[in-house]
């Protein structure tokens, strides 16, 4: 289980994406989203690493759940999605290096 305080720390890189969401209250509920979605730290660091070279612009929330299941796992919370920015398929990381 990922504390809040390791979720804030997350949404604080997540901040370099353009129009990411700068009010306290988007944050807030930022934290919630990933503390009942992630697992471990671990996994957490991978999936901030593999958003911020996967995404110029915020993409939502939404997209990163779909950014964590399609690619490595399945959200702790059993809530499923599937991207609409690649609606094939999130590229490997290989192809995003």
């Amino acid at each position: 289980m990922i504390s809040p305080e390791a979720a804030a720390t997350a949404i604080d890189q997540l901040e370099l994406m353009a129009f990411f969401p700068t009010n306290a209250a988007a944050h807030a509920a930022l934290i919630r989203i990933l503390v009942a979605m992630v697992e471990t730290e671990d996994q957490l660091e991978w999936l901030i690493d593999r958003a911020l070279k996967l995404y110029a612009r915020w993409p939502g929330a939404a997209e990163l759940r779909a950014l964590y299941y399609c690619s490595r796992w399945k959200p702790k919370d059993g809530i499923e999605t599937h991207s609409t920015i690649y609606p094939d398929g999130i590229p490997s990381a290989k192809e995003t290096r």
